[in-house]
């Protein structure tokens, strides 16, 4: 995206932080643009999974809806201590946002331990189905709010950080732990060991070497835009 195309980008962002404004209601927090990073997931397996439980009946639907939100939504869970808000998770899917560059790829990393532990899922036909995480983060400029009312928060997220985190996510290695993009490896290529990539036109940098999680590290926070820690679109 050239020079042109960004500012033409900036400009209807910022038109809709004042039209946005008029709907929001009190107590939600302000839309804002800024720089912020944003984790975006898929689950290698997951779509085989949900599938063979429906086949199976309503006994096995029930059991892999419940697996979901306690293995897989709660390893999600451990962006927060990281400084991650959670936007959204659907099926596989999840979105993040966080204001810390460093705190995104430890959250990640976490995550990741988190998946690879689970046991594998047992298809009808007994063969075993292990889940594997594909995980990318995007840096740049991007709107945020959040619109409903006290009872029914739903996050509005727009911007080009948001659709780059997708492309990580698409060329990110199943069996690796995240993939970034250009801007969120410059910010980090002196602390962390990264490597090159392109798949099909796209660039971006993998993880190389999982880094050390300590504990001084979880005590990080991330809600300057008055957005929900966990505001999840069901």
């Amino acid at each position: 995206m050239g020079a042109p195309e960004l500012v033409r980008k900036y400009e209807q962002l910022s038109s809709e932080v004042s039209y946005l404004e008029s709907f929001l209601p009190k107590g939600l927090g302000k839309p804002r643009i800024d720089t912020r990073a944003i984790w975006k997931s898929d689950i290698a397996g997951f779509t085989a999974a949900t599938d063979d439980a429906l086949k199976q009946g309503q006994l096995a639907t029930d059991k892999w809806v419940r697996r979901i939100g306690e293995e897989i939504y709660g390893s999600f869970d451990l962006l927060m201590p990281y400084g991650g808000n959670i936007q959204y998770h659907e099926g596989d899917a999840g979105i993040a946002i966080f204001d810390d560059l460093e705190g995104a790829i430890l959250g990640a990393t976490a995550v990741k331990d988190a998946i690879n532990k689970l046991k594998p899922v047992i298809l009808s036909d007994k063969t075993e189905k292990q889940l594997k995480l594909r995980q990318g983060i995007a840096t740049g400029k991007i709107f945020t709010a959040v619109v409903g009312d006290e009872n029914r928060k739903i996050p509005v997220i727009d911007g080009q950080a948001l659709e780059d985190s997708y492309e990580m996510e698409t060329i990110a290695d199943k069996d690796g732990i995240v993939c970034v993009d250009e801007e969120t490896y410059y910010q980090l290529k002196d602390k962390y060991k990264f490597t090159r990539k392109e798949v099909k036109g796209k660039t971006g940098y993998e993880l190389a070497e999982r880094p050390v999680l300590t504990a001084s590290k979880t005590n990080r926070t991330n809600n300057a835009a008055g957005l929900p820690k966990r505001n999840i679109i069901p």
